[in-house]
This record gives C-alpha cells, sequence and structure tokens, in this order.
C-alpha cells in the first residue's frame, strides 16, 4: 500500500503539501458533500519535536457558501421579480403599441453552486438558478378589443457569478448571464399572434431583458451577499487567528469544496 510520510526533519518544508495531501486522500473515500463546504487544516509544528507534525482540523463547515448564497436568494427573489416586472410593465418596451400587464415572474426558488476558481485570496463563485418563468398578457395595436389580447409565457436560466476577497471580505458584485431561454409560447386562444412572439423572443432573449435583471439583481446586491459575507468571515476568522503561527498556506478546491491548509513557515 502507498504510504505518503513527512515525519523526517528534512523534509519539514513540504508541510503544507503533506497537510494537503492527508486532508485530500481521507476524503477521497468518503461521499462528496454539497459543493460549497469549507475546510481549514492547520498542521502543528514545534520545534521541541521537529519530527511530529499533526494536522487539525480548525474549521468544517458542509455546505457553508452554498447555503450562505440560499439563504440570500431567498431574500432578493421578490424584489428581483418586482423590479422586472415594473420594468417590463412600460409602454412600447416589447415593441410599438404593445404593453404588458397581469405581470407574473416567477424566479427559481434555490439555485446550484460551483466554485469556479480560487487564487491570491480571490474567490470565485457561480450561482445558477434555472427554470425562471415570465408571463404576462399583451395590449396589442389593432381595434380588436382586449379578448383578443395574447397571453405568453417564457422560461430562461439566470447565472449569477461573484467573486470574494478573503482578505478584506469584501463580495463583488453579481455579474449576471441569461441561457437557455424558451420560445415564448401561448396561454389562451388569443395568443397566437406571430409578430407579436417573434418580438417578445427577442426582447427576453436579448439585452434589455438581461440589463433588467443585472439591474434587479444589483438592487437587492446588499439583502444577497449580506449571509455570504457572514459565511466567509466564519472561515477567515480561524486563519487571521493562526496566521502568526502558521505563515504558510495552501489553498484546495475539491469537488466543489474549498480546502485551506495552514502550515509553518
Amino acid at each position: 500500500m502507498f504510504r505518503f510520510r513527512c515525519k523526517s526533519r528534512r523534509l519539514r518544508y513540504l508541510a503544507p503539501l503533506c497537510a494537503a495531501f492527508s486532508l485530500i486522500s481521507g476524503t477521497a473515500a468518503a461521499a462528496s458533500p454539497s459543493p460549497g463546504g469549507v475546510r481549514v487544516v492547520v498542521q502543528e509544528w514545534s520545534p521541541a519535536n521537529p519530527t511530529v507534525q499533526n494536522d487539525r482540523v480548525v474549521v468544517d463547515e458542509p455546505g457553508l457558501l452554498g447555503n450562505a448564497l440560499a439563504t440570500g436568494w431567498a431574500k432578493a427573489r421578490g424584489p428581483v421579480c418586482d423590479a422586472i416586472a415594473k420594468y417590463a410593465g412600460k409602454p412600447d418596451l416589447v415593441s410599438h403599441g404593445v404593453t404588458l400587464y397581469e405581470i407574473d415572474c416567477r424566479m427559481a426558488v434555490t439555485g446550484s453552486l460551483t466554485v469556479t476558481g480560487f487564487a491570491n485570496d480571490l474567490l470565485t463563485l457561480t450561482y445558477t438558478l434555472p427554470g425562471n418563468e415570465f408571463k404576462a398578457k399583451a395590449t396589442q395595436d389593432t381595434v380588436a378589443g382586449a379578448y383578443a389580447n395574447p397571453c405568453m409565457f417564457v422560461y430562461y436560466d439566470v447565472t449569477a457569478t461573484t467573486s470574494v476577497h478573503l482578505s478584506t471580505l469584501a463580495v463583488d458584485a453579481f455579474k449576471v448571464s441569461i441561457g437557455n431561454v424558451s420560445r415564448p409560447d401561448s396561454c389562451n386562444t388569443a395568443g397566437d399572434v406571430e409578430k407579436f412572439f417573434a418580438n417578445a423572443y427577442h426582447f427576453f432573449g436579448g439585452p434589455d431583458y438581461l440589463a433588467r435583471v443585472q439591474s434587479a439583481l444589483n438592487v437587492s446586491q446588499s439583502i444577497a451577499t449580506g449571509p455570504l459575507n457572514t459565511a466567509v468571515a466564519s472561515f477567515v476568522d480561524p486563519i487571521a487567528r493562526y496566521s502568526n503561527a502558521y505563515t504558510t498556506r495552501t489553498n484546495w478546491i475539491r469537488n466543489g469544496n474549498v480546502y485551506v491548509v495552514l502550515a509553518p513557515k
């Protein structure tokens, strides 16, 4: 059986590698937790006993960042929908003579987190919210009565990316993209109006609607990122407490979870 040893005084400079290897190999056989978990390990070493190096886990929080984003989004999705509906109800926004009304905006209840990068104290997170729905009726530029107003709905995914600066506990504004936009579909017998549907698809799949979602998320920034800042602080604080004694640090991402290993200089 392969065994990795770092007990020799000559190999003490490999301490961060040894701690990280032990950390990862120790979790390889276990089921992977939900992404966004955080584990901080310190490797203790004393000149009085230089051949002994013990690893001590000081933070072990499965799903920490994912749960924080879910908490923030639960508070933010209502204001985001309200802002989108207010914008989309402006006259002539989709096309000339068309005003959307009876707007029903339904954002995803929860999303999925991906840790996409970790380097130089910068942690990059991507939060994907699938299956968002926008439904509305629309006036039309004809002499027909309200009974002829089309009703339409469209589905789309939202991806919000943000970066966390561990050195300052700051969280960047979300960068938003929209994808997997469905073709608008009708929800009443008057909905099959080709020109309206063509304009609606261009609107919901284009830069105008993307800008509105971006703005709505930015408005809710303090709601969404407050819990995330708290989560970041919960694992940065131990790093700060041990920074004087453990000056060598190695960062890892495994199965979407963040590992930080502190070792003697």
